[in-house]
Parts: structure tokens; C-alpha cells; sequence
């Protein structure tokens, strides 16, 4: 299982240090990869990127020429808000911060510098 979640770990990491995941809250992601995401920035990351995904809803539904209505507009951003709360709790934070710990204790984390 621990080779599983150190796979999990890299893979993870790798995909979040590009800078298209962060896209376009580049501020909010970590300075370096030992910099550990903390509960301040995980509620601002969920508030951002929630708002930024409940933003697409009217566009999608105005191409699909489809009506705009306010009240399934704020049903679709709490699913956002929730999915991201769920997301950046349980997957990112979890996953960032473990191999910031690895690269603190100094282990083979398969990146090349911070």
C-alpha cells in the first residue's frame, strides 16, 4: 500500500506543479514544493475555483441556447463549492503536503530541485 500512495504521491505532485492546474490562481499555489498547504489557503483555493467553475454554468447554457435560471445557477455553484471543499481536502492538501514532508526528511521524491 505505502508504494501505492508514494506512486499516488509523485504522480500527484507532478501534475501540481504545472502551472495550468493553478491556472488562473497562480498566487494561491505553494512558493516551493516543501511548502505546505494549510487550511487558510485550502479555503481560499476552494472559494476560487469554485467560483471559477460556477462561472462556466451560464456560458454553457447560453451556447446550448438554453435558459439561464438563477436558481439552478446556485444549485451547480454549491455542487462546485462542494466538490472542490471535498477535492482539496481529502486529495490535494493531503497529497501536497505529504511530499513536502518527504522532501524535508530528504527522500527520493523523483523531482529534480524545488
Amino acid at each position: 500500500m505505502k508504494d501505492f500512495l508514494d506512486q499516488l504521491t509523485l504522480v500527484h505532485g507532478r501534475l501540481s506543479d504545472l502551472r495550468a492546474v493553478w491556472f488562473p490562481f497562480l498566487f494561491l499555489k505553494p512558493k516551493s514544493k516543501t511548502e505546505r498547504i494549510t487550511s487558510v489557503r485550502r479555503f481560499f483555493m476552494t472559494v476560487c475555483f469554485s467560483w471559477y467553475g460556477a462561472c462556466f454554468w451560464p456560458v454553457k447554457q447560453l451556447l446550448l441556447s438554453q435558459p439561464v435560471d438563477q436558481r439552478e445557477w446556485i444549485i451547480f455553484s454549491l455542487k462546485c463549492f462542494g466538490f472542490f471543499a471535498i477535492w482539496f481536502r481529502l486529495v490535494t492538501t493531503p497529497l501536497w503536503n505529504r511530499r513536502a514532508r518527504m522532501l524535508e526528511e530528504g527522500v527520493n521524491v523523483g523531482d529534480e530541485g524545488p
